[in-house]
């Protein structure tokens, strides 16, 4: 890859294209550089960690977090639920029936933010937030297993067709990974799965009422555990 990194790229352009500050500059550079010079044979993944692991040299994008609103997007998108309309009023995003709008309509109430966007570190909106805190913290993954929102993101999932119409247990694990990943499952993925479908038993209990959380199937189990991982949670 190429020996000059993204800064010395961008102390060559004139100030015209520098007023904004170095760091707009080095944005500006990389997208200039990216596509003036592409790289036919780009460096394995494996290759560029040993050469580079500090990423100094910028040849592949930092690993990120998705934000609370990027979670959620996401995880309507893979259940096919996800309402891309344009414009409209703000929707309550936490009171059953869910719903389907994308996060950025959501309605927030600055004197009383709800739990969950304080747990995924969602900025005050009361004060003034320069840049978001990012935590790790067990209650972010105590809402993602027992948040009645996943579940129904999870059942839908469950039931898409392009899902569903697999004939096998080893497709329907590979149509889930390259539906939520986008790649193929791999040998180990694929007998890991089996595995846990097997041996797996639907808990038996007496119906639940409407709008009290349901029991999920093995293979609900499984997607959920998967929406768990973080290959769906970071962008590497």
């Amino acid at each position: 890859y190429r020996q000059q990194s993204s800064h010395a790229v961008a102390s060559s352009l004139p100030p015209s294209l520098r007023r904004g500050g170095p760091g707009r500059g080095d944005e500006l550079a990389l997208t200039l550089d990216a596509q003036s010079s592409p790289l036919p044979n780009p460096p394995r993944r494996g290759e560029g960690t040993i050469k580079d692991p500090e990423n100094t040299l910028l040849w592949s994008m930092n690993r990120r977090r998705l934000d609370w609103e990027s979670l959620r997007d996401a995880l309507l998108a893979v259940s096919g639920q996800i309402d891309l309309t344009m414009g409209g009023s703000s929707v309550d995003l936490f009171q059953p029936p869910f719903s389907s709008r994308r996060s950025v309509y959501g309605f927030i109430d600055r004197q009383s933010l709800p739990s969950a966007l304080r747990t995924f570190d969602f900025a005050p909106p009361d004060a003034s937030s320069p840049q978001r805190h990012q935590t790790t913290v067990p209650q972010q993954a105590l809402f993602l297993m027992n948040s009645p929102f996943l579940r129904q993101q999870v059942q839908q999932l469950g039931a898409r067709p392009d899902v569903t119409r697999s004939a096998s247990t080893a497709e329907k694990i590979n149509s889930a990974h390259r539906l939520l990943f986008g790649r193929s499952a791999t040998a180990d993925e694929i007998a890991l799965g089996e595995k846990y479908l097997s041996s797996a038993t639907t808990a038996t209990a007496e119906p639940v009422p409407e709008g009290q959380p349901q029991f999920l199937s093995p293979w609900e189990e499984y997607l959920q555990a998967l929406l768990l991982s973080n290959e769906f949670v970071f962008v590497d």
